[in-house]
């Protein structure tokens, strides 16, 4: 099983707020198992933010305080979601995969669940869309960013255009992002690497 996630946050660092959290978990043949869609705010109600982190994310703060859950209350029902998870037939520890995933488990880690609970649920071996773009790359299976205009960067946005793959919303929407790196992952599996 995987688990593919997505985090927006107010900025980069673990100091700044996490603003919404999308999961979507797969069976091993990538078919929709659940989901589950966090809007966030901390508990005290003061987010920490940067100009740049919420130009990037588009979030309308003011909208999305509104309808936000708590990070104790989103602990809540992330723990509840989770045990329920666990208890489906076949359910087995599921792998997390998300592009730049190490960021954003770090970020669910820090404000809704411990780590130790987390890997009780999900395995430590991370599925990285960014990490498998170098490895193709380097293995010159797909363009490297400076081999012309065609090259493929380290982007989920690049990944997708370079795969044919066009998401369904908004860019950095955790929702959309997961769709999208879901995809760019099933593409990557199917890469051919070239002989040496």
């Amino acid at each position: 099983m995987y688990i593919a996630l997505d985090c927006e946050m107010g900025g980069i660092d673990l100091k700044y707020s996490l603003l919404t959290v999308y999961f979507r978990v797969l069976n091993n043949e990538f078919e929709f198992v659940d989901d589950l869609y966090l809007r966030l705010k901390p508990d005290n109600g003061d987010y920490v933010l940067t100009a740049r982190g919420m130009e990037v994310n588009q979030i309308n703060l003011i909208e999305h305080d509104k309808t936000a859950l708590t990070y104790t209350d989103g602990k809540d029902v992330l723990r509840k979601w989770m045990y329920g998870l666990s208890q489906m037939p076949g359910y087995q520890r599921m792998d997390p995969l998300g592009h730049q995933v190490d960021g954003d488990v770090r970020h669910i880690w820090d404000k809704l669940m411990a780590r130790e609970k987390w890997e009780s649920y999900v395995s430590y071996r991370k599925l990285d869309t960014s990490s498998v773009a170098k490895f193709l790359r380097d293995r010159k299976a797909i363009p490297s960013e400076t081999s012309g205009p065609e090259g493929v960067s380290g982007s989920l946005s690049s990944l997708a255009e370079f795969f044919g793959v066009n998401p369904e919303g908004q860019l950095h929407d955790a929702k959309t992002d997961v769709l999208l790196t879901v995809e760019v992952y099933k593409k990557m599996l199917k890469v051919k690497i070239p002989n040496e």
